[in-house]
């Protein structure tokens, strides 16, 4: 039987990787004025009864979760949530004149903040 001491190495003021670019003064990314936009619960401003914010399927004037779930379970067949989508316009994210599981699909990447998809989230005229 071999018994191996664990020893730690001491430790040193040289670097154990060498740097593989050279430092720079420039930002790695082009700077953007465009905003970033992630799911709020703060309320949206009102919206006109000519105008609904897609993504806001409860008509709360907000787009977040509990929009996700009503359209989660609508698309899913749960008995009454057709009821609660206010206007249907606004759960068909995709624009494609259908509310199914691709508008679900969408909606609910936007409330986990994946990137692209507040897009989708803008105001509209009936």
């Amino acid at each position: 039987c071999i018994y191996v001491a664990n020893v730690t190495p001491e430790p040193t003021d040289e670097p154990t990787v060498e740097p593989t670019d050279a430092p720079t003064d420039s930002p790695t990314e082009a700077p953007t004025d465009a905003p970033t936009e992630a799911p709020t619960d703060a309320p949206t401003e009102a919206q006109g009864e000519d105008r609904i914010l897609i993504g806001d399927v409860n008509g709360d004037g907000v787009v977040n979760n509990r929009d996700a779930m009503v359209l989660d379970r609508y698309v899913a067949g749960w008995d009454g949530y057709a009821d609660r989508i206010k206007v249907m316009r606004a759960a068909d994210l995709n624009g494609d004149e259908k509310v199914n599981n691709r508008d679900a699909m969408i909606l609910d990447r936007y409330v986990a903040g994946w990137a692209g998809y507040d897009k989708y989230i803008i105001e509209v005229s009936l």
